[in-house]
């Protein structure tokens, strides 16, 4: 049996990681700002890289919170599409041939679980995003239901 696709729905990233990016640019601010200010009353004691970090963090901020609050991955009659600060893309729903899922450890233990929609034309690249979307039951659902090509890859000799 075919599950049908979550259509018309759109997923954006769940709310704690948005929360982070702004709790990150908010503290990145006030560095900026405590820093700047300590460099401007101390002229004679201004250390350039300090002036550069309390630059260079409200802009990671600044990224970091338009890129949690702005990525979707949405549905549509005939697409599926991830929309990010760094483009679109997009896949026919017709021209998927599974999903596959992976896992990245960091070296401090962290990890972040990707889930991967898989073209049929090996000449497009896979859809990959991060499972961290408030994706619901219909979503899963449909996902699980591809065909599974991690499984596939491991049961070939």
């Amino acid at each position: 049996m075919d599950v049908p696709p979550p259509l018309n729905r759109v997923y954006h990233l769940v709310w704690w990681q948005q929360a982070f990016a702004v709790v990150f640019l908010l503290f990145s601010v006030v560095l900026a700002l405590t820093v700047g200010s300590s460099s401007v009353m101390n002229e004679d004691t201004a250390q350039p890289i300090k002036l550069v970090i309390s630059i260079l963090f409200p802009l990671a901020g600044l990224g970091m919170a338009t890129f949690s609050f702005t990525t979707t991955v949405a549905f549509t009659a005939d697409c599926v599409r991830k929309h990010s600060v760094f483009g679109d893309r997009s896949l026919p729903l017709r021209a998927i041939r599974g999903r596959r899922e992976s896992l990245v450890r960091d070296n401090e233990g962290g990890s972040t679980r990707y889930l991967q929609i898989v073209p049929e034309d090996d000449r497009l690249r896979p859809l990959k995003f991060m499972k961290s979307y408030d994706f619901d039951d219909a979503f899963f659902q449909w996902f699980y239901a591809l065909r599974d090509l991690d499984a596939e890859s491991r049961a070939r000799p």
